[in-house]
């Protein structure tokens, strides 16, 4: 098995949506205050209270009272993801057999204090011709083709070809934090 090594601890570098979400689950909890612009000469930080990081990060990985996604699926990549990228502009492994892989939410740990990791090691379809280097991922709202790219990042350099398959991410190196 190629095994891809993520860095513990990821960030979430964006959230496409994700001003939508806060209003949906600020509806949902009797209002966060999440409506309109912040102003004033005051206001130096803002940041997301404890309940408020685990309700974003179930709701992003479709496990939530509102959810942003409802199936994100992880894509591998053999080109850096950007933050400008979508679902439809990466460029995935395109070996015999790639398919994204649909992350479903019994796969992922309830989001505590402020981060959310898979419990489960994800494993990818096997390679059954050609071959792929890859060296990113990504977390994207669609099955195939087009849509957004959730959360992004980078891995070890892993060769996945007919004798080094299936490619799968091991449990618990899959972490979103939202602190």
């Amino acid at each position: 098995m190629s095994a891809l090594a993520i860095p513990a601890g990821l960030e979430l570098p964006r959230i496409p949506g994700i001003r939508d979400l806060l209003e949906r689950v600020g509806d949902k909890l009797g209002g966060l205050g999440f409506r309109g612009e912040l102003r004033g000469a005051n206001v130096a930080e803002v940041g997301f209270s404890n309940a408020s990081e685990l309700i974003v990060l179930d709701s992003v990985f479709g496990d939530g009272v509102t959810n942003l996604y409802t199936t994100p699926h992880l894509a591998l990549t053999t080109v850096a993801v950007a933050e400008t990228d979508t679902a439809g502009t990466l460029t995935e492994a395109a070996y015999t057999g790639y398919v994204r892989k649909a992350l479903a939410a019994a796969d992922l740990s309830p989001a505590a204090a402020g981060s959310k990791t898979n419990s489960a090691a994800q494993v990818f379809p096997g390679c059954t011709a050609g071959s792929a280097v890859v060296i990113g991922w990504a977390l994207v709202s669609s099955a195939a083709g087009a849509g957004d790219v959730i959360l992004f990042g980078t891995c070890t350099s892993t060769t996945v070809s007919v004798t080094q398959t299936p490619p799968q991410v091991a449990a618990g190196v899959l972490i979103a934090n939202l602190d």
